[in-house]
């Protein structure tokens, strides 16, 4: 190298130098820009795990509140079946216990004809009884009877 220097001269040895220490400055810009690019890189894979991550629990989250929502209507159905059942029921009982008002009617309904009829009947047997006891008081020799 010392006779390529002396050919290229007083300036050229300058100019070498120069080049180098450019080489060197960009290698060096080079190597600074890659560190950078890789943290970059880095810091994105990190970012897009954590997305990923975050994501994934999210996706967990929903699934559980969809199971949730699921079982959570489950029950409001079987509730809702139990209620229509047991009212279903009520309106059986509801309906017998109306029936039988309905026959306690009639029955008292039919005691009070009778007992009805049976005043009636005593009525005109006391009347009967007054009528008889007033012809026999009359037609029997003049004895007035007062019976009661």
């Amino acid at each position: 190298g010392a006779s390529e220097v002396d050919e290229a001269g007083p300036g050229g040895a300058s100019e070498v130098d120069e080049a180098l220490r450019r080489a060197k400055e960009e290698a060096t810009s080079l190597a600074d820009r890659e560190r950078a690019l890789r943290a970059e890189l880095s810091q994105e894979r990190a970012r897009a795990a954590a997305k990923e991550q975050s994501e994934a629990a999210l996706r967990e989250e929903l699934h559980v509140a969809l199971r949730a929502g699921e079982e959570a209507r489950r029950r409001a159905a079987r509730a809702a079946e139990e209620r229509a059942e047991a009212a279903q029921a009520w309106r059986a009982e509801a309906a017998e216990a109306a029936f039988s008002v309905e026959r306690a009617r009639h029955a008292a309904s039919a005691a009070t004809m009778e007992e009805s009829a049976a005043r009636q009947a005593i009525h005109r047997a006391k009347a009967e009884a007054t009528e008889a006891a007033f012809d026999e008081g009359s037609g029997g020799g003049g004895a007035s009877s007062s019976s009661a």
